[in-house]
């Protein structure tokens, strides 16, 4: 209603402020219109607020007619101020600078005098028992001494107990490892040398010891003994599978293409390339085993022969030799006259020798390995 009121009372205001009559006299009915008529109250943003005032509640009814009105270009909103918590401080470019309140770093010695009274050999122990690399804190005396170096004592407080290829040895000092004649560093040696018995020997050349993982240098291989020796030549142990030229890996050893056949030279060793075949004096492969013919390899001949001076002869029957292992055909016993070859003899029979294993024919006794009456 208060509304309503409102907009009939400013047309009346404004028919009496026209024209060129005089005023009506006041009864006082307009001046209460007026006062009593509240002109909307402008919603528009305040130049000095920077943002809107609430609407009346009388208005909230017609609000949905009234148009939004735009805010005033000379009341723009504030600019909210944003302070970065990184930002760069007068101390440097990106480093925040120290809280006044924190506690220097403590660096174990309370003044910078203290860092020149303490810690090296031969001063007092810094505070907590610190002492400069080089050196730990002798806790009987306060003193720091030296330690870790060649010739010295090994560090019992601090770690390593030696300095950088170095090692304690069982007297307690340090002393150089790694090299030949020195002692290995925890079973490790330096290049061209090798860990043995706690001592680093010079390895990897002819002679030498080989070299971890059976190493050894150029022209040479890792022997049985554990040595290196020289490898690739004539006779000479292959270089892995390889010769030198045109020798060729045999049985491990570097032989020549053309030895070792019936008839073609022995090859390095005295060597022929089948069973069968041995070197014979010539220098040349030949057949081997049979009687007559010459010993094989390991003075060995085929069964029912024996090697005698190089050579295979027949054995077992009376008058020859005795086979391998002193034995003789039935009937027979291996004789050995003083000085003389071994053969096979007829035994038995009266001063005949006794027969294998002090036999005699019947009758007769075995006396000093001959058969006599008994």
């Amino acid at each position: 209603m208060r509304a309503r009121f409102t907009l009939l009372a400013v047309p009346t205001i404004l028919a009496l402020g026209c024209g060129d009559s005089p005023a009506a006299p006041d009864t006082g009915t307009a001046d209460t219109a007026v006062e009593d008529t509240e002109a909307p109250q402008d919603t528009s943003v305040s130049k000095d607020s920077g943002a809107p005032q609430d609407a009346p509640a009388d208005a909230t009814a017609d609000s949905a007619t009234v148009p939004d009105l735009p805010p005033t270009e000379d009341a723009p909103p504030p600019t909210d101020t944003f302070i970065s918590m990184d930002a760069p401080t007068p101390d440097g470019p990106g480093v925040d600078a120290p809280s006044p309140d924190v506690a220097p770093l403590d660096t174990g010695r309370d003044t910078a005098a203290e860092a020149s009274t303490c810690g090296a050999a031969g001063q007092p122990c810094c505070a907590r028992g610190m002492c400069s690399v080089g050196a730990e804190c002798n806790p009987s005396s306060n003193v720091c001494r030296s330690c870790g170096s060649a010739g010295e004592r090994c560090c019992e407080r601090v770690m390593p107990r030696c300095g950088a290829a170095m090692v304690c040895t069982p007297a307690g000092t340090c002393a150089p490892c790694g090299t030949p004649g020195q002692p290995c560093c925890a079973g490790m040696c330096g290049a061209g040398a090798v860990c043995f018995g706690e001592t680093c020997l010079a390895c990897g050349m002819p002679g030498q010891a080989c070299c971890a993982g059976r190493m050894c240098a150029a022209g040479t291989t890792c022997g049985p003994s554990g040595l290196c020796q020289p490898c690739g030549g004539p006779g000479l142990p292959c270089c892995g599978a390889t010769c030198m030229g045109a020798l060729v890996c045999r049985a491990g050893t570097c032989q020549a293409t053309t030895c070792g056949a019936l008839g073609q030279g022995c090859c390095f060793g005295r060597l022929c390339n089948t069973e069968g075949l041995t070197c014979g004096a010539a220098g040349t492969c030949v057949v081997c085993g049979a009687p007559s013919q010459a010993c094989c390899e390991g003075e060995r001949c085929n069964p029912g022969g024996v090697c005698r001076g190089g050579s295979c002869a027949r054995c077992g029957a009376a008058a020859e030799a005795c086979c391998e292992g002193r034995v003789c055909n039935a009937g027979l016993v291996c004789v050995a006259p003083l000085g003389a070859m071994s053969a096979c003899q007829v035994c038995g029979a009266a001063t005949q020798p006794c027969c294998f294993g002090d036999r005699c024919n019947a009758g007769l006794r075995c006396r000093s390995g001959t058969c006599g009456a008994g």
